[in-house]
């Protein structure tokens, strides 16, 4: 059985991202600001007229994840953009804590990665989310997305590879039956977005054996 400290400390990036995000909630100039933000966005995005805070996002993005998702990464992209001086990162933020009971999944699944190797790689896919050429199915893509930069060298090829059954597999995207794929790339968002906000802040985290 593996030691219970062991396995505290394999996720120890994860709580330290489940204490900022409910330091958010917490912090009044933080939840300010965050009010602020949402307000702000929800000019230009009316999907997220109703949400007053980053918790009431992540309910947005269950709803309706592609039309949520897409306006948060579009936000987050925009700040970062070069010579836009803007340094909030909230959007992309949300974004995160909305995939991070996906990749916990995945690198639990993963004896070879740290859940580090995904959370970083997660961010990048964010950065970099083409939204122009995949407006759909964007969890799903960007679990996919994660998970092949993770397990494998990309740099050299440049361009979106396919998936083998056992990442599939790996990624809890996909069952097989007598050795074929049921579940796909395109399969339904609904199972994409299974464990979307199922990750519940100061949650314990099982351990991988």
């Amino acid at each position: 059985m593996r030691n219970p400290c062991a396995a505290r400390s394999r996720f120890a990036l994860v709580d330290a991202l489940d204490a900022e995000w409910a330091e958010l909630g917490r912090d009044r100039l933080l939840a300010a600001h965050s009010r602020a933000e949402l307000a702000h966005w929800a000019v230009d995005h009316p999907i997220l007229r109703d949400c007053a805070s980053p918790a009431a996002v992540l309910d947005a993005i269950r709803s309706d994840p592609d039309r949520v998702l897409a306006a948060l990464i579009g936000i987050h992209q925009s700040q970062r953009a070069p010579g836009t001086g803007a340094e909030d990162h909230l959007a992309g933020r949300i974004v995160l804590q909305a995939m991070l009971g996906k990749v916990v999944a995945m690198a639990g699944r993963d004896s070879r990665h740290a859940i580090e190797d995904y959370i970083g790689q997660l961010w990048a896919r964010i950065d970099g989310y083409p939204l122009a050429r995949r407006p759909r199915r964007i969890a799903a893509n960007l679990a996919l997305d994660t998970l092949k930069a993770v397990t494998r060298d990309l740099r050299a090829a440049g361009r979106t590879l396919p998936v083998t059954t056992d990442e599939l597999e790996l990624a809890g995207l996909a069952r097989t039956v007598a050795g074929g794929i049921i579940a796909g790339p395109d399969f339904s968002e609904a199972d994409a977005v299974a464990d979307l906000t199922a990750h519940r802040c100061c949650a314990p985290h099982r351990s991988w054996d």
